[in-house]
């Protein structure tokens, strides 16, 4: 409250002149609490002209157009049509770094710019900016690890007000896509950073780009943003980085639709990346998470949030039930060695698992009666088919048979009748010799006594032969 006095009293003393310009302005600051800053210095600045000796016409007339640009929405560049970014000012300049690599809202290298309005990029030698957000505007910030890269680096994701690809605040025709920019993990050459607020050498904030950039978006962003980062305690995958061994994981490999991209399990909610659009599911965003398509080695994951928070876009191109209020994000293709992480995770943050809710019951059920009764009728179908192959079969085999029989006899001639002789010349004492066949084979088979007995008589016969020669 004292800031807010101070600036009413500083505005009415410069703009005592004309009090009406001045209750506009400080309407202006009610309505937008982010230029209350700006605000301040140009009263500042029209006391210290007319303490100058400055002529009382000329500091009201100059910073009345100053504030009238500043209040007017800013005019888009072609660039911010594409994007929906936000043209910032040319303002204070708190941090400022060369050749950063962006990748959204579009892929090239800028100098990144953060001033008491907000943070900017702009071309390299050049004033104009290409797309920038308001500190005002910032809803999410966020900082992971460079996936599946041997070099550590670092990406900044900034999320403005609708552009989390989830929710869409009311008035905004347009969602802007989030700002990714990355760092390497290094300490920034002296020539590359620049601004008020880069810390003296040896300082502890000093040491790398990533500390430098989240001190900043800290200490300026509004209603409590803060930069969030990857928790190993709350969540690591189990698949070893063969790429840089011995770090811990942060995030899943996963597909939606055919975009493969990244999950990341923050503090403060679930982020998708960094295929556009981006997502970022904040918990209160979330109604539900449920597993399917659950096998061997891979599992789906669903992200519920409310139907009537999503972006039209988004709706359209994901499924929803019509009688439910919510609509669902699918993730495929996650590995299964995550489950148990990611299920952790889920609980430990009370999200609510409907994988066994009702409504997906019944779904799944309904489709299994689908399945069940087109596998009935086709087995059904299967056996009419066999069936009737068997049919067929059996035919041909008999009239094959009838034909067989027919020529053969005919061919033959008499055989039959030589076959019938041929039995009745049949010598009875051959059954004898099987019989007696049989017993030694039952004997072989009983111990092996009839082999014995035979091999002794061979032994008998071999020494009388002997003695004869002798």
């Amino acid at each position: 409250m004292s800031d807010h006095h101070n600036l009413i009293e500083v505005v009415q003393l410069a703009f005592a002149g004309n009090p009406e310009l001045g209750e506009s302005v400080l309407q202006a600051a009610d309505e937008s609490p982010m230029y209350q800053p700006l605000f301040r210095s140009i009263a500042h600045y029209i006391l210290s002209r007319a303490a100058d000796g400055d002529n009382n016409n000329d500091t009201e007339t100059r910073p009345t157009k100053r504030l009238r640009v500043q209040h007017d929405p800013p005019p888009k560049s072609s660039n911010d049509a594409s994007n929906g970014a936000t043209e910032i000012p040319p303002s204070r300049i708190l941090l400022s770094m060369k050749d950063i690599s962006f990748i959204s809202p579009q892929r090239k290298k800028l100098m990144l710019e953060c001033t008491e309005l907000g943070i900017r990029a702009k071309a390299p030698g050049s004033e104009n900016e290409v797309f920038g957000v308001r500190w005002g505007d910032i809803k999410h910030a966020v900082c992971v690890p460079v996936p599946e890269k041997a070099q550590r680096q670092h990406h900044f994701c900034i999320f403005p007000t609708g552009s989390d690809g989830v929710s869409l605040p009311s008035g905004h025709a347009n969602v802007n896509d989030a700002l990714v920019w990355t760092v390497p993990d290094a300490s920034p050459p002296s020539q590359a950073v620049a601004g008020e607020d880069v810390p003296k050498e040896n300082d502890p904030l000093s040491s790398t780009y990533r500390s430098l950039l989240i001190d900043v978006i800290n200490r300026h962003s509004h209603k409590g943003v803060k930069v969030v980062e990857p928790d190993e305690r709350l969540f690591t995958s189990a698949i070893a980085q063969h790429h840089r061994k011995g770090e811990k994981a942060v995030h899943v490999k996963a597909f939606r639709g055919n975009k493969d991209g990244f999950l990341y399990f923050l503090p403060t909610g679930i982020m998708w990346a960094f295929k556009k659009p981006l997502l970022f599911f904040s918990f209160p965003s979330i109604t539900s998470v449920s597993y399917t398509s659950v096998l061997q080695r891979t599992f789906n994951l669903n992200i519920a949030v409310p139907v009537s928070s999503s972006p039209e876009d988004n709706s359209k191109s994901n499924s929803k039930d019509d009688d439910a209020e919510t609509i669902e994000f699918e993730f495929s293709m996650i590995d299964q060695e995550d489950y148990n992480g990611i299920n952790a995770y889920v609980k430990r943050h009370s999200l609510h698992d409907a994988s066994m809710a009702e409504a997906r019951r019944a779904k799944a059920a309904k489709k299994g009666q689908e399945m069940n009764g087109d596998m009935e009728g086709a087995e059904k179908e299967v056996e009419k088919v066999l069936k009737k192959e068997e049919e067929d079969e059996g035919e041909r085999g008999g009239q094959q048979g009838q034909d067989g029989e027919e020529g053969e006899y005919a061919e033959n001639g008499g055989d039959d009748d030589e076959e019938e002789e041929e039995g009745e010349d049949y010598d009875p004492g051959s059954e004898g010799e099987s019989e007696g066949s049989g017993d030694s084979t039952s004997a072989s088979d009983g111990g092996g006594e009839g082999d014995q007995i035979h091999d002794d008589d061979v032994e008998e016969d071999v020494d009388e032969e002997d003695d004869e020669e002798l």
